[in-house]
């Protein structure tokens, strides 16, 4: 199980140097990033089962990521993400086995994360 972030990775780079003042034409190249969904995709294509548990919006470029990463052969049937179009959080429901719960959630709060009910 991975458990973080999943995040377009996104490099920009001037196509002829920077002069200042100038408009500066420049190539700025996506990829999946993130890096428990690149070790997650990793594994997944190595033949290993992986499920992965993260959290993306609810946009093209969220969308995008995850149809990537299960087309690799990474796990999210247990996950569902909901993001409020324009606010800044989204929602990530995970299912947990009963005997961790409590430590997943403890853990998850010490790190930040609200749990809710």
């Amino acid at each position: 199980m991975g458990i973080g972030a999943t995040l377009p990775d996104i490099k920009g780079q001037p196509v002829a140097g920077l002069e200042p003042g100038k408009s500066n034409p420049a190539e700025i190249p996506s990829s999946r990033g993130g890096t428990a969904r690149n070790v997650a995709e990793n594994l997944a294509r190595l033949g290993a089962e992986v499920v992965l548990v993260s959290a993306v919006g609810d946009d093209t470029t969220g969308r995008q990521l995850m149809i990537q990463t299960a087309e690799a052969g990474v796990n999210l049937e247990d996950l569902r993400i909901d993001h409020g179009l324009g606010q800044p959080f989204g929602l990530a429901e995970i299912m947990v086995v009963p005997a961790a719960a409590e430590h997943l959630q403890q853990s998850l709060e010490a790190k930040g994360w609200r749990v809710l009910d």
